[in-house]
């Protein structure tokens, strides 16, 4: 996509199957769907069926279209999650954290998948914040919750012909094709009602682990780390764990996290707009119909060579945007790993060895797992 946003503009018209999709790859064109024209673009596909049933029948925020119910929704969400639970999601990092802290302790010097501790930390702390509890990894029909998760999220971004064929023929090759089984298997995982434990994860869940899970950046940049620890230790001091107040003095820490945001965004393409009414954009003043899908391509805007200098160089110096929940979540779990510990590769790892691909669908994530050293110092 970014290749032939380089090629044909910032604002592509593909046919996908029967249905227009509109693709924008900078800043000035996701300015004009996300902000300008909200109002145009702010609905969903409704001919999607993973996330039509996975959201049972787009009752979800994330993949529902435009409606009273779902504004409604929005904003209670907004208040009881993000606004109204505030000191008690402060409390569930605390926890959270605290457990992360001594099971890495545990392990000392021994090799460890960060991501595995990364990924119960941030689910930890979104269940206590959502559901009063930290639920854990139980009860999925004997898979781990992040197998079930990595098979939704592949789920949704996986190919299916009633996405682009929203008629009989599509749902008969997704039949025929095994998918619309697959789509009923994990949704009966997922279920509330099939399961004891609730698994209604939100995006700043995985936010947390794809970002943090990037960390790797760091490693790969010692001159960058050392940095990073120095403002954050500067900031603790002796205490055993980043406080509250800590939070607004680690300036550095809050760049890094951003310039992860910028390279590596836990969506590389936004979840689909659909138009609601014609309208036009750019300067150029596409016209762009009703009905017609719109795909942000996030990726590529954080690597705009007109907004960004070296786009693909980690710079955690300059300044970019973030995002409020995730990216709370991220500083102070990646503020504390660096105050109470020191990270190394494993022996006989070298820099130049590690993998940086990435890999995903709806989500991104590192390729192979970040497996590292811990040392504790604090």
């Amino acid at each position: 996509m970014f290749q032939l946003s380089q090629k044909y503009g910032p604002a592509m018209l593909l046919k996908l199957g029967t249905l227009p999709t509109v693709v924008v790859s900078n800043a000035e064109m996701a300015r004009e769907v996300l902000q300008t024209h909200d109002a145009d673009f702010c609905s969903r596909p409704v001919h999607s069926p993973g996330p039509e049933k996975l959201s049972y029948g787009f009752l979800g925020i994330t993949f529902g279209p435009h409606s009273h119910y779902n504004s409604r929704v929005r904003k209670l969400f907004t208040y009881e999650l993000l606004k109204g639970r505030e000191q008690f999601l402060w409390a569930a990092r605390v926890d959270e954290m605290s457990k992360m802290v001594k099971s890495l302790a545990d392990v000392a010097t021994t090799p460890v998948n960060l991501n595995d501790h990364i990924f119960k930390t941030a689910e930890g702390i979104l269940g206590q914040a959502a559901f009063g509890k930290s639920y854990g990894a139980k009860q999925f029909k004997d898979k781990k919750l992040q197998t079930v998760l990595d098979e939704c999220m592949d789920i949704a971004s996986s190919f299916n012909a009633e996405d682009f064929y929203p008629n009989w023929a599509g749902r008969l090759i997704d039949y025929l094709t095994g998918y619309r089984a697959r789509l009923e298997r994990n949704f009966n995982d997922l279920d509330v009602g099939k399961n004891r434990e609730s698994s209604k994860l939100s995006m700043n869940n995985v936010k947390a682990l794809l970002l943090v899970g990037n960390g790797a950046e760091l490693l790969m940049h010692p001159e960058k780390l050392k940095e990073a620890k120095a403002d954050v230790r500067s900031v603790v001091g002796k205490k055993a764990l980043v406080e509250e107040p800590d939070m607004e003095h680690l300036k550095y820490i809050k760049c890094i996290v951003k310039e992860i945001f910028r390279l590596h965004p836990p969506a590389p393409l936004f979840i689909a707009h659909e138009s609601i009414n014609s309208t036009k954009i750019g300067k150029e003043v596409y016209d762009v119909l009703a009905k017609t899908r719109i795909l942000v391509n996030a990726w590529a805007v954080g690597r705009d060579p007109a907004h960004w200098s070296d786009p693909h160089k980690f710079c955690p110096e300059r300044s970019c945007p973030g995002m409020m929940m995730g990216s709370t979540s991220v500083t102070y779990i990646l503020a504390n790993l660096l105050h109470c510990c020191d990270w190394e590769f494993p022996e006989g790892v070298r820099r130049e060895d590690v993998c940086m691909e990435e890999e995903g669908g709806i989500t991104m994530h590192k390729k192979t797992p970040l497996i590292v050293v811990p040392k504790r110092v604090n």
